[in-house]
């Protein structure tokens, strides 16, 4: 599972690249996403339906989704995006510790919110983002 702060911009485009590069062995995986502040039921965000479209993927049917403890119990791994949104995660789940870690954890990044910023600023994200979601790929 991917973790973000809205579940609108980054973590969206974190499942769609699982989803994406795992895809030849997708029984073996559930990927998914949430937000923990999540906009419910708000579409993943311009610039990142934009340029996932531009690398040939479809975000226009995501909707965001409000982590809950049911998720963070079933999930076998959460990835987020910055060191305090596992913080955060960890407050509330501190049985959870050995499952929450960075997107960016191999290469030692974190990956900064694009919300409300330019498009260069989603460009950046998305490219940290894919860095990340390759590193894990690796590993699994």
């Amino acid at each position: 599972m991917t973790i973000c702060v809205g579940n609108i911009c980054r973590s969206p485009l974190a499942e769609i690249l699982f989803k994406h590069y795992l895809s030849d062995r997708a029984d073996q995986f559930q990927i998914s996403s949430a937000g923990i502040s999540a906009l419910v039921d708000h579409q993943a965000a311009d610039y990142s339906i934009l340029l996932a479209k531009e690398n040939g993927l479809d975000l226009s049917h995501h909707r965001a989704k409000q982590l809950t403890a049911d998720m963070i119990a079933h999930a076998d791994l959460l990835l987020v995006m910055e060191t305090r949104q596992q913080e955060k995660i960890l407050e509330c789940s501190p049985q959870s510790t050995g499952k929450i870690m960075l997107l960016g954890k191999w290469d030692k990044f974190e990956i900064p919110d694009p919300y409300r910023k330019p498009k260069q600023a989603f460009i950046d994200a998305y490219h940290l983002i894919d860095r990340g979601v390759n590193s894990w790929i690796e590993k699994l």
